[in-house]
C-alpha cells in the first residue's frame, strides 16, 4: 500500500508519541493524517513552558483532541505542572483549549483557556470560578493561608490573579490581586491589590490596597496588648501611593489613605502600624535641575485619628500643609571663593492632634503620661496650649562657606543665618504652659558659624596574604574629621510648637566634634574574579557642648509646678548633625560603630552611644510619672551573623536602650533539611525582666507546584499565641526543587 493512500493511523495499548515539543500518552490514539488532527483516549499531554522557569506542563483528560499543530481541546480535563497522577495542585476545567501562542517578549508560551474552573489540591476541589484564561504554569491562585488567633478565630485568606480569573489580558504595568478572606468569629472580607509600574510609559511605580471586612463585632487586640470592643460594622482601608519620574528633572509623588476606624491598623495591619510611613493623602511635585530644587507639597488626612504607632508614641498630631512651597540652591559659587547654599520656604500649616482616647486608640494610658484612658488626646494638647488654627510660616536658611583644600585634606569655615516668622498663629498659651514669656515675638532669628575639616591618609600593602581571614592585599584608609560650631538664637528653646523638625527643632549652642573613620579594604574571590571589600569599618568620636544647651523633658515645668509632657523637647539620646549642627540633639557624648566582615560567611557588627553627664528621664511604668537618672552607655547593640553553608544561616543580636530600660537578646536560625524542608526559629528574650518577649518557628515544605509553610508564634506584649499555615504559588526559588 502506498503511503499517500493512508488516511489515518489507529494505535492501541499504552501508546506513546512525541515530536520533541509535545509528548502524548494514552490507551488508544487515532491520527487523521490529511487534516493533521488526532484523538487520544485516557490522554496525558506533556509539553513545557518556553519562557521563565521552563516547567513541564501536563494535561489529563478522558478524551483529548488535537485540532491544529499547536492546539488541543478536551472536556473534563486537569492541567498542572506535576507529573503525578494526582497532582498536588491542579486546575480542573469542564472545557479547555490548550494553545501554543506568541508572547510579548518574542517567544512562545503554553496558553490555557476554559470554562468551569475548579482549583484542586490532591484531587480535592476547593474553589470554583466560571472561566479561566492564562499561562499553563501559573494558575490563578497565588496564595492561601489559614490560622487561628484568639480574638479572630479560625481564618482563611486567599490571593488570586484577578486578570486570569476574569480571562482578561493583563494590561502593561498592572498586576491585580483579588483577596478573598474570612474569619469564623469576625466575618467575611475581600480586597483588591494593584501593583503599578510605568503607567503610560512614564517611569514610576506604586500600589493601591483596597480592603473591606464585614465585622460581626468582637474584640480587637492591638499591638500594644490593649483590648478594644468593636460593634458590628463594615471596616477596612483604601491606601495607595505612586511615584513617577516625569522627566530627568521632574518628580511626582501621590498618596491616598482612608482607614475605617481607630484600631483597624493596630489590630489587623500590625506590621504597617509599627513601621509604615505616616498615613496621609498628599501630592508632592519636585523640579530639580542642576543644583536647584523647587517643590510643592499639599498634605492632609481623610481621618481625624492617627494610625502609626511610632507617631502616637512620640508626636501624636498631624501637621497639614496646604500648601508648602520650598526652594533650595546648593553650592552656588561667588567669585570662585565663597560657596552659597540657601533655602526658602513658605507653608500654610495646621496642627491636628489625633482624635480618640488611649482606650479607643488601643494604646496604654502611660503613652500620654496619664492613668485615665478615657481622656481625649485633643484635650491633653489643648490644655498644653496647642491651637488648631491655620498658621502661615516663612522660613529661610542661608549659609556661606569658604572651602579650601590641599593634598589629602580639606577645610571649610562657614557662617549661617536662619529666620522663621509666623502669621495668624497664637502661641501665648503654649508658651505659658512652659513658663515662658507669652509675649515673645512671632519670629525667630539664629546666627552662627564654625568650621568643618577633614583629612585622609592611606597605606597599601600589596604583599598581605592570610587564608584564615580571606585577605589578599590590604589598603588602610584613615579619615580624621572635626566640626567646631556656635549658634545664637533670638528665642528660647521651645518658643514655637514643632511643625517641622528642620525648622522649629533648631536650637542654638556651642559644640565641638572630633572623630575618626577607619576602613580596611581587601580583595576577595578567586583569581580573575576578585572584588574590593570593606573588610573592617570603624567610626568613632566625641561631641562636647555646653550643658546649658540641653533641652530635655525634665526641664519643662508648667506654671502649676507640674511637668509639661506635651510640648516638644529634644531626644534623651544626643546626636550631632554635622551639616546643620543646629538640628543636633544636645548633650556631650561619645559614639562608635564597627563592622567586621571576617569572611564571606561571618559578619560582626556593634555600635554604642555613651555620655559622661548624668541626665534625667521620666519613668511612666508606675501610676504617676517619676524621674530616674541615666549615664554611661545610653544605647547600644552588637551582633554576629554566620552563614554556615548555603543551607544554614544564624544570627545573635544584643540591644540596650537606657531611656526605656530595655535590654533584649534576639536570635535567629534558618536551616534547610535536604532539598525540600526548611526550618526557621526566632526567639527574643528580655534580659531585664527575665522572660521571653516573643518567639516564632516556621517549617517550609517545598513541593513541585507550591510551598507549604507552617508558623507558630508567641507575643508577650499582646499575650497572644498564633498558629498558621500558608500555601504559596509558585514555590520559592532557591529552596527545594530546581527552578530550571
Amino acid at each position: 500500500m502506498e503511503a499517500g493512500l493512508i488516511e489515518g493511523i489507529y494505535l492501541e495499548g499504552a501508546v506513546r508519541a512525541s515530536d520533541g515539543s509535545y509528548t502524548l500518552r494514552g490507551s488508544s490514539i487515532y491520527y487523521d493524517l490529511p487534516n493533521n488532527q488526532a484523538a487520544v483516549m485516557d490522554a496525558v499531554l506533556r509539553t513545557y513552558t518556553r519562557t521563565g522557569r521552563r516547567l513541564p506542563v501536563y494535561a489529563r483528560a478522558e478524551e483529548l483532541r488535537q485540532v491544529a499543530d499547536d492546539q488541543w481541546e478536551a472536556k473534563r480535563a486537569t492541567v498542572s505542572t506535576s507529573e503525578f497522577f494526582t497532582p498536588h495542585l491542579s486546575i480542573g476545567l469542564d472545557r479547555v483549549t490548550i494553545t501554543e501562542r506568541d508572547d510579548p517578549a518574542g517567544g512562545s508560551t503554553t496558553w490555557v483557556k476554559g470554562d468551569g474552573l475548579t482549583m484542586e489540591a490532591l484531587g480535592v476541589p476547593f474553589f470554583y470560578w466560571p472561566s479561566f484564561e492564562g499561562e499553563a504554569d501559573s494558575p490563578p491562585l497565588r496564595e492561601i493561608r489559614s490560622g487561628y488567633e484568639r480574638f479572630k478565630g479560625l481564618g482563611v485568606s486567599t490571593e488570586w490573579d484577578l486578570f486570569k480569573l476574569l480571562g482578561l489580558a493583563k494590561p502593561t504595568g498592572v498586576n491585580a490581586e483579588l483577596l478573598i478572606d474570612g474569619w469564623a468569629e469576625r466575618g467575611p472580607a475581600a480586597g483588591l491589590r494593584l501593583d503599578l509600574s510605568s503607567i503610560g510609559g512614564v517611569s514610576g511605580g506604586g500600589r493601591i490596597d483596597a480592603y473591606g471586612l464585614y465585622d460581626f463585632g468582637g474584640t480587637d487586640r492591638t499591638s500594644a496588648g490593649v483590648d478594644v470592643s468593636i460593634e458590628e460594622e463594615m471596616r477596612g482601608q483604601v491606601v495607595g501611593e505612586y511615584r513617577a519620574a516625569l522627566s530627568a528633572d521632574l518628580y511626582l509623588e501621590a498618596q491616598l489613605s482612608y482607614l475605617s476606624d481607630e484600631t483597624w491598623v493596630a489590630a489587623w495591619r500590625q506590621r504597617e502600624y509599627e513601621s509604615r510611613r505616616e498615613y496621609e493623602s498628599s501630592l508632592y511635585l519636585n523640579y530639580s535641575p542642576n543644583n536647584t530644587s523647587l517643590s510643592v507639597l499639599a498634605r492632609t488626612q481623610l481621618n481625624d485619628f492617627m494610625s502609626n504607632g511610632w507617631a502616637i508614641a512620640s508626636q501624636p498630631y498631624f501637621v497639614e500643609k496646604l500648601p508648602e512651597i520650598n526652594y533650595d540652591r546648593e553650592g552656588d559659587d561667588i567669585a570662585d571663593v565663597v560657596t552659597w547654599s540657601s533655602t526658602w520656604n513658605f507653608a500654610s500649616m495646621r496642627i491636628s492632634p489625633t482624635a480618640g482616647t488611649s482606650n479607643s486608640l488601643g494604646v496604654r494610658p502611660e503613652t500620654f503620661g496619664i492613668t485615665d484612658g478615657d481622656i481625649p488626646v485633643k484635650d491633653l494638647y489643648a490644655n498644653a496650649g496647642y491651637e488648631d488654627d491655620a498658621v502661615q510660616r516663612f522660613y529661610t536658611r542661608q549659609e556661606f562657606a569658604v572651602p579650601f583644600s590641599g593634598e589629602g585634606w580639606a577645610a571649610a569655615p562657614f557662617v549661617f543665618g536662619r529666620f522663621n516668622g509666623y502669621l495668624d498663629g497664637n502661641d501665648e498659651a503654649y508658651r505659658r504652659q512652659q513658663s515662658l514669656n507669652p509675649d515673645l515675638g512671632d519670629y525667630g532669628v539664629m546666627l552662627g558659624g564654625g568650621v568643618r575639616a577633614s583629612t585622609q591618609f592611606q597605606n597599601v600593602d600589596n604583599t598581605a596574604r592570610n587564608r584564615t581571614f580571606d585577605i589578599h592585599r590590604l589598603r588602610h584608609i584613615l579619615e580624621p574629621y572635626t566640626t567646631l560650631w556656635y549658634g545664637w538664637d533670638s528665642q528660647p528653646d521651645g518658643a514655637f510648637p514643632l511643625y517641622e523638625q528642620r525648622v522649629e527643632g533648631a536650637t542654638g549652642g556651642t559644640a565641638a566634634q572630633f572623630g575618626i573613620r577607619q576602613t580596611l579594604q581587601t580583595q576577595r574571590g578567586g583569581p580573575g574574579n576578585r572584588d574590593s571589600v570593606d573588610m573592617l569599618v570603624l567610626n568613632y568620636g566625641a561631641v562636647f557642648n555646653d550643658g546649658t544647651d540641653d533641652f530635655q523633658r525634665t526641664d519643662l515645668i508648667g506654671p502649676n509646678g507640674r511637668p509639661n509632657l506635651y510640648a516638644w523637647t529634644q531626644s534623651p539620646y544626643p546626636s550631632f548633625e554635622r551639616w546643620e549642627p543646629e538640628l543636633s540633639q544636645w548633650g556631650s557624648h561619645a559614639y562608635g560603630s564597627a563592622l567586621w566582615r571576617v569572611s564571606s560567611s561571618l559578619n560582626l557588627a556593634a555600635n554604642g552611644l555613651f555620655n559622661w553627664e548624668t541626665r534625667e528621664v521620666y519613668d511612666f511604668s508606675g501610676s504617676v510619672p517619676t524621674t530616674r537618672t541615666m549615664s554611661g552607655l545610653l544605647r547600644g547593640s552588637t551582633g554576629v551573623e554566620l552563614i554556615h553553608d548555603p543551607d544554614t544561616t544564624s544570627y545573635v543580636e544584643y540591644r540596650y536602650l537606657a531611656a526605656s530600660d530595655n535590654e533584649l537578646l534576639q536570635a535567629g536560625l534558618t536551616y534547610r533539611i535536604g532539598r525540600i524542608y526548611q526550618i526557621g526559629l526566632g526567639p527574643q528574650y528580655d534580659l531585664r525582666r527575665g522572660e521571653f518577649r516573643s518567639a516564632s518557628a516556621t517549617l517550609r515544605r517545598t513541593l513541585p507546584d507550591f510551598d507549604f509553610l507552617v508558623t507558630v508564634g508567641y507575643d508577650l506584649i499582646q499575650d497572644e499565641t498564633t498558629f498558621g499555615v500558608k500555601l504559596s504559588v509558585p514555590p520559592q526559588p532557591g529552596v527545594g526543587f530546581p527552578t530550571y
